[in-house]
This record gives structure tokens, C-alpha cells and sequence, in this order.
């Protein structure tokens, strides 16, 4: 699979804020919301996206449900 300028921007922005909605995330690469899903769905089929997912900090949420008790 060929990765070009456009990819490297969506996945640069993706990285750099992964919590953005698709949207704002297809503005800032300079695409349109329908590019930015095809491309996406594109690199997933080609196993350059592995995953998606959150990343827990436990200690952070341990404290959380301390303060609630």
C-alpha cells in the first residue's frame, strides 16, 4: 500500500490528538469528512491502523473513586 502526504497528515493530526472528533480531525488535514473516513477504513483494510482504543491511567482513576466514597 502507497502512504502519501495526505495519509502522513491524518495520522500526524490523529496522533497528535487522538480524541478529536473526525470532523474537526478531517478539517485539520485539509480533507473532507467523507476523504478522511475512506482513508481511514483504507488503512485499517492495509493494517496500518492496528487498533483504536483509551489508554487508562489507574492511579488517576483510584483516586477518583477514593473522592467519591
Amino acid at each position: 500500500m502507497q502512504i502519501d502526504d495526505t495519509d502522513r497528515r491524518i495520522l500526524r493530526h490523529w496522533l497528535a490528538e487522538p480524541g478529536l472528533e473526525r470532523a474537526a480531525l478531517a478539517e485539520r488535514a485539509g480533507v473532507t469528512a467523507a476523504t478522511l473516513w475512506r482513508r481511514l477504513d483504507r488503512l485499517r483494510e492495509a493494517g496500518v491502523i492496528r487498533s483504536e482504543g483509551a489508554v487508562i491511567d489507574w492511579r488517576a482513576l483510584a483516586v477518583c473513586m477514593r473522592s467519591q466514597t
